[in-house]
This record gives C-alpha cells, sequence and structure tokens, in this order.
C-alpha cells in the first residue's frame, strides 16, 4: 500500500489498495481488490480485483470482479 495519508486501511492480499494515498476507513480483502483506489474513503472490497478502478465513496463489493469498472459512483453495493 502506498499510503501517505490515509488513515483507518486494511488491506489484505496481493496488491489490495497498493495505490492508495489518501483514502481512509477502506477494507480490502483480496488480490488486487481496491487496486487503483487513491482517494475514495469508506469502502469495504471483498473479491478478486473487487473495486479495482474505484475513486469513489461508500461503496461495498463482494465477489470476483465486483464494481470493477466503477470510478465516480458513490454509495454502491454490489455481490
Amino acid at each position: 500500500m502506498c499510503n501517505t495519508t490515509g488513515t483507518q486501511n486494511a488491506a489484505f492480499g496481493n496488491l489490495s489498495m497498493c495505490l492508495n494515498t489518501t483514502g481512509a476507513k477502506n477494507v480490502a480483502v483480496g488480490a488486487r481488490s481496491l487496486e487503483k483506489n487513491i482517494v475514495g474513503s469508506n469502502n469495504t472490497s471483498v473479491g478478486y480485483q473487487a473495486m479495482f478502478c474505484n475513486l469513489a465513496d461508500n461503496n461495498t463489493a463482494v465477489g470476483k470482479y465486483s464494481l470493477f469498472f466503477n470510478t465516480t459512483g458513490a454509495n454502491n453495493t454490489a455481490v
């Protein structure tokens, strides 16, 4: 995780949340989950590449590739 000022994040899995810089209160479980999240906060991602491209807040994604291309959509739930 390339975290700079983000706080209260948890990342488990190869490259999960690896580009996060200021996003806070995120949970990423699974290889490459929330990988490109840079600024998004309050997200929960479980599964391989779940929320891969995410930049938004308040999303929950469970399952392989769930919300993969979400960039600006907020307050979503995908299973």
